[in-house]
């Protein structure tokens, strides 16, 4: 496993937004009748708001997400099998 440094995290404006706000946000969506059905997310990190919205947005069919750090990518891996059958694809790459 890779140490992401102080310098990495001011480097990826490293934040990862908390699961349980990911929810909220999604159920807000839902609540205003938004209802993908694909949903990309640029900066995906460890997939708070893939598996949020995975399992909030019935209409989603493709969920899409880019992340440079790939440190996170292997976080979301290893939680990826308890998320809805939905096709869910994972990309290393700077979206910017």
């Amino acid at each position: 496993m890779q140490i992401v440094t102080k310098n990495k995290k001011l480097e990826y404006g490293d934040f990862q937004t908390p699961l349980e706000l990911c929810i909220l946000v999604c159920q807000k969506l839902v609540k205003l009748n938004v209802n993908p059905d694909v949903i990309l997310e640029p900066t995906c990190g460890v997939g708070n708001f893939i598996d949020a919205a995975a399992k909030s947005f019935k209409s989603a069919k493709h969920i899409i997400g880019v992340e440079a750090n790939p440190c996170y990518l292997e976080q979301f891996d290893k939680r990826k099998k308890i998320l809805p059958d939905i096709a869910i694809n994972i990309k290393q790459a700077d979206f910017f």
